[in-house]
């Protein structure tokens, strides 16, 4: 399998990560790197919108909640 090509605009979803963080949305890929000794990738995602970047730092505790 081949990276992800830079600046390419994927479909997310971190509905798996947390009970009580389900997020869905669209980001752009910043860069992408296969693992050593494994056929997978890591890869940088820029968030796509306000609503998206504001739930990512709530979660992360790096954003406060302005409601």
């Amino acid at each position: 399998e081949e990276p992800l090509i830079n600046d390419t605009v994927v479909q997310f979803s971190f509905d798996d990560l947390s009970p009580e963080f389900s997020l869905t949305g669209t980001a752009t890929i910043r860069w992408c790197h296969r693992l050593i000794d494994t056929p997978e990738y890591q890869a940088g995602l820029a968030f796509c919108g306000t609503h998206t970047t504001e739930a990512i730092g709530m979660y992360l505790g790096v954003q406060k909640n302005h409601s």
